[in-house]
């Protein structure tokens, strides 16, 4: 016998039916949005097993049981094929996101010199990346059921999370790049630093306006983005000032993409197995991230405090960092509980079957 995976359960199928298949053991389809979502094969399930009864009554032949059976069974290919469309949106949004900053990360790296032109670059892409999620409303309303079936004041948290994910995924190379020879050969681009603030920037400053209902933590970790961007684009990275420390903590955050997508994906219904082995593997990365920049953050405060005698910038640095440090305490203890809890009906049925 072979099983046909399916989006709420399992199908048997066999090729030489020899036994009597109950129609119990055909799928139910669950909707992703817990239920809220009725599907239309349940009820033809439950108007078909109504009518088979009467047809035993009546002496049905076996063949037209085996005959229904298998409309059943072509019912829910149908309906995992539906639900394959759920990814294939999410993927095209991923994609289209990333190829598009991709292609600015690049720009920014080998055409833009000055600060004006970073100005410039920042308010296109800011228009871009706005009217991005009006675009990809639109399409992911039109080919995504798990999307449709989001509170419609969650659906651009959604976006923004995918839109982040794939541009801070775009920028990895790059981040790299300058993380590395400021850390090893201490040598501080100022071109290529301004441009990866400018370009880190952009989905936090249009999220602003456009999510609605975010959390106070992440409306300050955001406003605390723009903020440091708008000195970055006008500071002189050769110099050893505070302006070395914000650079630092936003290339350490660019690594931190699973975490968006994972923020994303709670929404889009995938499997709760899978949900725990993101969150883990997020956790794990922005944990291990989080850690080494802390680090190299207090000890390079207190080289500057110690070498400037001036140290009120230092200070407001260090008031607005806190707030980003909060949020990221905030997201790290929700990971680890996505990452470790078990659903109680799961740890109901491991009690019993200890006892």
């Amino acid at each position: 016998m072979r099983k046909a995976a399916s989006c709420g359960g399992l199908v048997f199928l066999n090729a030489n039916v020899e036994a009597e298949v109950s129609e119990d053991a055909l799928v139910r389809i669950k909707s992703p949005s817990k239920g809220a979502r009725a599907s239309s094969l349940r009820n033809e399930q439950a108007a078909g097993k109504a009518a088979g009864e009467g047809d035993k009554a009546a002496g049905t032949s076996r063949g037209e049981n085996i005959t229904r059976m298998m409309d059943y069974a072509s019912d829910c290919r149908k309906v995992i094929w539906m639900d394959a469309l759920n990814t294939a949106p999410t993927l095209a949004v991923l994609a289209t996101a990333f190829l598009f900053f991709s292609l600015l990360s690049y720009f920014l790296d080998q055409f833009v010199v000055t600060a004006q032109q970073s100005v410039i670059v920042f308010v296109v892409g800011s228009y871009v990346v706005f009217t991005s999620y009006f675009t990809f409303h639109f399409y992911l309303e039109k080919y995504s059921s798990s999307y449709k079936s989001v509170e419609s004041e969650k659906q651009f948290y959604v976006l923004s999370n995918l839109i982040k994910s794939a541009t801070l995924l775009s920028y990895t190379p790059l981040a790299a790049v300058v993380l590395y020879n400021t850390m090893v050969y201490d040598q501080w681009d100022t071109t290529k630093i301004r441009n990866l603030g400018c370009m880190y920037c952009i989905p936090d400053f249009v999220s602003l306006f456009l999510v609605k209902k975010m959390s106070n933590t992440t409306i300050l970790h955001h406003l605390a983005v723009c903020v440091f961007n708008a000195v970055s684009m006008f500071n002189d990275y050769q110099e050893e000032n505070v302006c070395r420390l914000m650079v630092v903590y936003a290339v350490f955050s660019t690594f931190a993409y699973l975490v968006n997508l994972l923020l994303a994906s709670r929404f889009l219904g995938i499997p709760k197995w899978l949900a725990r082995y993101m969150s883990a593997g997020a956790l794990f990365i922005y944990a291990g991230c989080c850690g080494i920049n802390w680090t190299w953050q207090a000890y390079y405060s207190m080289r500057l405090w110690g070498y400037n005698k001036n140290n009120w910038p230092l200070y407001a640095y260090l008031a607005l960092i806190f707030l980003v440090v909060y949020d990221d305490l905030v997201l790290m203890k929700w990971l680890w509980y996505k990452a470790t809890h078990v659903p109680s009906a799961k740890r109901d049925a491991e009690k019993k079957k200890e006892s």
